[in-house]
């Protein structure tokens, strides 16, 4: 079978999608697919280092244009030049967001030349997405994305809650829910124990729970600057580590954290990624993930395969972490976060039984080897019915 992903970018500062993406498309390969990625290129593009650091990436033959200049960005045509030679040599197409235009373009080119296109939309078809900036996306949809919608083969939801998002909008076409995964081999060789105190000296001897994401205002750091301080207070051994590109919500987080003098108890570091971000999970009492939406956090799933217990908001929408004890999931509530960040960070025994619990959740239903599986017995359905 012949596979061509399509997404708008591979900066990895852009969030779990691109990883998410990069990933799925190395387990097809390792299956024997032939499998294509296709995107803009720019300073970020994948070097072979990078393509390293996901197993089988190196198996996905990569495409790119160059994004320069906004024609290019609002109307994708030198985009739709490469798409063109690619997808008539594919079987199906697999689009991954909703309101790019070379998403559209994407579509438009698979429509005419009479192949399948799947859609992930990486939660963009979420209520709480659709509501920012409203009026700009319901004239878009109106416009453009309804019809693409209408004509994939079928939209993939991360979960339940999307798949009933997207029934909402009284669309023309399927809905598949597939998770997203790991791959157990990349946590075959961690970091050592210390390797990030080593590199931040700041955290020498320092206990510390870890926020790991996006930098922006759907990711819950208001909730959770204020969720910390009432944690700081009772557990005077216990720091917060932020990892993450900004989008938006650092001034204000540290304005929050300023406003109750625990600048020194609070450590930003940034974006990192690879053997980076592992070793920050490595020494973690737990991750804390207080988002107002997620689709199928990456972060969560990371932590759990690690061994890491996690504190989630319900809106992150990962009941199993409750279900499985792997951790806890809490209302949308500074209060409610901090009592279950103590729980968890004052009980090493529960700590040990929440770390077997996550691992064992992750390994038996999330590896990206079963979800691959999984989209591709989709796809030949699709083949199938279209006849291609």
């Amino acid at each position: 079978m012949k596979i061509l992903h399509v997404i708008s970018s591979l900066d990895p500062a852009r969030g779990g999608p691109i990883t998410c993406v990069m990933s799925l498309a190395a387990a097809q390969a390792y299956m024997g697919c032939t499998v294509q990625l296709a995107s803009y290129r720019d300073a970020t593009w994948p070097t072979d280092g990078q393509s390293r650091s996901i197993p089988y990436f190196d198996q996905v033959s990569l495409s790119g244009v160059s994004a320069d200049g906004v024609i290019e960005r609002l109307f994708a045509w030198q985009a739709s030049k490469m798409l063109h030679d690619l997808i008539k040599t594919n079987d199906v197409i697999h689009l991954h967001g909703v309101w790019d235009p070379i998403l559209l373009q994407a579509g438009r080119i698979a429509r005419q030349a009479g192949k399948p296109y799947v859609i992930t939309s990486h939660g963009a078809l979420n209520t709480w997405s659709l509501a920012q900036k409203r009026l700009k996306k319901q004239l878009i949809l109106a416009l453009f994305v309804r019809r693409q919608l209408n004509n994939c083969a079928f939209i993939h939801a991360l979960n339940t809650m999307e798949a009933e998002c997207i029934s909402a909008l009284r669309l023309n076409c399927p809905t598949r829910i597939l998770p997203n995964g790991i791959f157990p081999e990349e946590f075959a060789n961690l970091p050592p124990q210390g390797t990030l105190e080593n590199r931040y000296p700041q955290l020498h001897g320092r206990r510390y729970i870890l926020f790991l994401g996006r930098l922006h205002l759907v990711k819950g750091l208001d909730y959770l600057a204020e969720a910390f301080a009432q944690v700081a207070s009772e557990a005077k051994d216990l720091d917060l580590v932020v990892v993450g590109p900004d989008e938006g919500a650092q001034k204000e987080f540290e304005q929050r954290i300023s406003s109750h003098s625990l600048q020194g108890r609070v450590h930003l570091l940034g974006p990192l990624y690879g053997s980076d971000k592992y070793a920050a999970l490595r020494d973690a009492v737990c991750l804390v993930q207080p988002s107002r939406q997620e689709g199928f956090s990456m972060a969560i799933t990371e932590a759990l395969a690690y061994g890491i217990p996690v504190v989630i908001s319900e809106s992150c929408y990962f009941p199993e972490v409750a279900e499985n004890n792997a951790g806890e999931v809490v209302r949308l509530n500074a209060d409610e976060l901090a009592q279950a960040i103590l729980r968890i960070a004052t009980d090493p025994e529960r700590r040990t039984r929440m770390s077997i619990a996550g691992q064992e959740l992750v390994l038996t239903h999330y590896t990206w080897h079963s979800v691959a599986a999984d989209f591709v017995r989709e796809y030949r359905g699709v083949i199938t019915h279209t006849g291609v």
